[in-house]
Order: structure tokens, then C-alpha cells, then sequence
């Protein structure tokens, strides 16, 4: 009885290093969340956050009549968001005390903001590109000398 008990522990062990070994190799991190407080002054409380793709930061009124906004003021169109070309998702409804409005990076970066009430008053996210980018799957040599060789392939793009 023993024994089978152990070697269930040794399955349950590998599977968990097996798992382990996966996710960092896949270099997969686990998202977080970043709270930001629009101080009374409308200032932004840490003005400067450092994050990584996926992470999410909120922002929470201190005051009534906020408004997390993108820059540049008035377009907001700083961060470049595909699902809102013509404009930014990161652009939020005007916030009350105690309201909050949170928004997800996916794009690596440097993204300022501001009080879209107070245009005066900043912040900004610097987000840490985790995303692995596309493979290259038509690498080609050319021109093969004993001292050097061309190399050329397509570039999947950004991601």
C-alpha cells in the first residue's frame, strides 16, 4: 500500500514538473492587476507603473469628473489599438468617487495618458513586450563561401 502511494506522489510530481518545465519554456506568465488612484488633485497615484503584455491597470477616482484618456489630448490616439482605429479603447467614461476603470496592455511600450478633464495632469505605462514573436518558416541560404553565407526569410511581422 505503501508503495502504490508513493508512486502516485512520484506521477503527481512529474506531471507538476512536466507543467512547470512547459510553462517556462513557453515563457507564460500569469497576469496581473495594477492599481492607480486619480488622487483628488486629479494627479495619478504612481504616476509611472512598469508592466508586462496582459496585465491590466485600474484606475480609481478619488474625486468626481475623471477621465482616464490616452494621449495625445484630444485624440487619444497614442495607443495603437486595432480595435478602435479610429480612436483609443484606452479612453474611459467620466469616473465619480470610487468608480474604476480598468484596461488590459497587449502592446509592448511606452503609453502616456492623461486626466482627459485636466489635460495637465499624467501618467504613464511602460509595458515589457512578453508576446513571442511569429515563426519564420521560410528561412533560405544563398551564396554559400567558405567565409560567410546570405541568409534571407520574410518577416512575420510584429506581433
Amino acid at each position: 500500500m505503501q508503495r502504490k502511494e508513493f508512486i502516485f506522489l512520484t506521477k503527481g510530481f512529474i506531471v507538476l514538473i512536466a507543467f512547470l518545465s512547459l510553462m517556462w519554456a513557453n515563457q507564460e506568465t500569469f497576469a496581473a492587476t495594477y492599481d492607480v488612484t486619480i488622487e483628488t488633485n486629479s494627479a495619478f497615484n504612481p504616476a509611472t507603473l512598469n508592466i508586462n503584455t496582459g496585465d491590466t491597470v485600474r484606475w480609481t477616482a478619488s474625486d468626481d469628473g475623471e477621465q482616464v484618456s490616452s494621449d495625445n489630448h484630444p485624440s487619444h490616439t497614442l495607443y495603437p489599438d486595432p480595435a478602435c482605429p479610429n480612436a483609443s479603447c484606452l479612453d474611459s467614461p467620466v469616473l465619480f468617487t470610487n468608480d474604476t476603470y480598468s484596461f488590459t496592455f497587449e502592446i509592448g511600450g511606452t503609453w502616456e495618458y492623461h486626466n482627459h478633464q485636466k489635460p495637465g495632469k499624467t501618467g504613464t505605462v511602460i509595458v515589457a513586450d512578453l508576446n513571442t514573436p511569429a515563426v519564420v518558416s521560410d528561412l533560405a541560404t544563398s551564396n554559400a563561401a567558405s567565409t560567410a553565407i546570405d541568409l534571407g526569410w520574410t518577416s512575420p511581422g510584429d506581433d
